[in-house]
This record gives structure tokens, C-alpha cells and sequence, in this order.
């Protein structure tokens, strides 16, 4: 049987997806299974990671037909490690590091906890701190207008415990760089949501798993180190993310808001004020 599969999308950085890769095997255990999806690359990752990793019995490689960002590139490898039946899956960037104390610690509070669905370690910056990151509930509007403005701005993360475990914290969505659950829990809520292509997955999921019931939490005494972002910013300017992460929102509002017809034009408009003053404060800094 295999106890946790790890999901690894791959997009050009083939290098660092053969650097974790290695990494997860120095190990004696025999009850895993790596498995390694190249999201349609246009350069030799395909071929130079099933080079790589060909006599390796632990580890698969297969090919995405076509890059369809960040939520349909894990659906299609989550749909195909259906035939190793794992009891858990960890998906997981490949610019992260850990260490396999982490994996079996989450392997023994997971079914400790009060109705879990993705639970995550606290994620480590490569200057040794911990993310900071706005409240980890799930976005509304006031949520989403304060990210463009001034007026109900989401405060900044407090990591600390709020359940009858001292070193767990219930959250609405955790980061998605290294997401921990249980194989048959997350196909019962359907995988990710593939409405988008990369950035606002998380705010998708953790409504989804609000809306069956369920919690995400974050193991405060576990750590993982992410180095931040490295395969979207070489992709993709900062202008181009902030309009990603723009369009995740409003996907958002139109699946979930019952007043969406009125919530998008506004954050829409609101979008593009702050882009305005984006623009007004690079020429007074040239």
C-alpha cells in the first residue's frame, strides 16, 4: 500500500524537480511513491526527468497534454495516482526542502484532528523567516476590497494555536506550496478547482472545504523552507501576476457571490485604481 504520494508539477525547472526528487529518496522507506507531472514544458524537462528518474521504481513521470496551469496540471496527475490507491497525497512545489520527520508527523496528527481536510507546516522563507501572510480565512468581499485598499484590509497572520492541540491552528486556506491530505478527502471535494490557471487556488479550495464542513490546518512546530515564487517570476512580471491574482478573484466572487453582478464591477474598478497608482508611483520614483 502506498501511505503518501508525492505530487509534483513540474513546469521548465526540471533541474529543481530532479534536486526534490532526490532528496525524497534518501530514504530506507519503502511505502511511498513519487510521482511527477510535467505540465507541458516547451523546453527537454519531459525528457530529462524520465531520463533521470527511468530504472527508479518509486517514482512515475507523465506528460499533461497541455499546460493548463497550476489546478488542472495537479488534477490530471491527482486523477492518475487513483491506481496506487495512496492514503495520503502531498503536493508540493519543487523549490521547497523538508525533511521526513515533517511527513511523519503530519501521517499522525492528521486523523487526530477535528474533521480535516489540507493541512500544511508553517512555511520558511530562505532568509529564515516565516511567511507573512494576510488572515488565512476564507476571502469575502470586505476580504478582497481591503487587498485593493486601505478600507477593511485584511490584518496580517497571527500564527497561533486555536484548537485543543497546542501546535495546531484551524485557518480557512493554507499557502499552496505544500498542501497534505487525505486521498480520498480531496476526491470527494473534487480535486482543485480548475477555474484558474496559477494564483487563487487556495481561496477556492478553502471555500470548498468550508462548504462540506470540513478544516485546513497549520502545524506550527513543522517547517518547510520555500523558495518563494522562483518559477512563476522568471515566467511571468509582476504587472502580469497582480492581474492573475486579480482574475482569481473575480472567478471567485462569480462561482460563490450571490450579489456577484454588482461585487465584480466594483472590484474591477478597484483593480484598476490600484494599478493607476502603481503607475503614479514608479514616475515620481524615476
Amino acid at each position: 500500500m502506498t501511505k503518501v504520494l508525492y505530487l509534483i508539477l513540474n513546469f521548465k525547472t526540471y533541474s529543481d524537480t530532479i534536486r526534490v526528487t532526490n532528496e525524497l529518496l534518501q530514504t530506507d522507506r519503502k511505502d511511498f511513491k513519487i510521482l511527477i507531472v510535467d505540465n507541458a514544458s516547451p523546453n527537454e524537462s519531459f525528457e530529462e526527468i524520465s531520463k533521470t528518474f527511468a530504472d527508479n521504481e518509486y517514482v512515475d513521470v507523465i506528460l499533461s497534454p497541455e499546460n493548463g496551469g497550476y489546478a488542472k496540471g495537479n488534477n490530471f496527475g491527482l486523477r492518475y495516482a487513483r491506481k496506487y490507491s495512496p492514503e495520503f497525497v502531498c503536493i508540493m512545489n519543487n523549490d521547497v526542502h523538508f525533511s521526513w520527520d515533517i511527513i511523519d508527523s503530519l501521517c499522525s496528527i492528521y486523523g487526530k484532528l477535528e474533521k480535516p481536510a489540507i493541512i500544511s507546516p508553517l512555511q520558511k522563507l530562505p532568509d529564515g523567516s516565516i511567511l507573512s501572510f494576510p488572515e488565512m480565512r476564507v476571502p469575502d468581499l470586505c476580504y478582497d476590497i481591503g487587498m485593493y485598499t486601505h478600507l477593511f484590509r485584511p490584518k496580517q497572520h497571527k500564527y497561533q494555536s486555536n484548537t485543543e492541540f497546542k501546535n495546531v491552528q484551524r485557518v480557512g486556506f493554507v499557502p499552496g506550496a505544500f498542501l497534505f491530505v487525505n486521498y480520498k478527502v480531496f476526491e470527494d471535494l473534487g480535486f482543485f478547482d480548475e477555474s484558474t490557471f496559477l494564483f487563487g487556488e487556495e481561496r477556492f479550495t478553502g471555500k470548498i472545504v468550508q462548504l462540506a464542513g470540513l478544516s485546513n490546518y497549520l502545524i506550527l512546530d513543522c517547517v518547510y523552507l520555500h523558495e518563494h515564487s522562483k518559477t512563476i517570476n522568471l515566467e511571468a512580471s509582476h504587472k502580469r501576476q497582480r492581474l492573475m491574482i486579480h482574475r482569481g478573484r473575480i472567478l471567485y466572487h462569480k462561482r460563490f457571490d450571490k450579489y456577484a453582478a454588482l461585487t465584480v464591477p466594483l472590484l474591477n474598478a478597484l483593480y484598476w485604481w490600484s494599478e493607476f497608482k502603481c503607475f503614479i508611483v514608479r514616475c515620481v520614483k524615476k
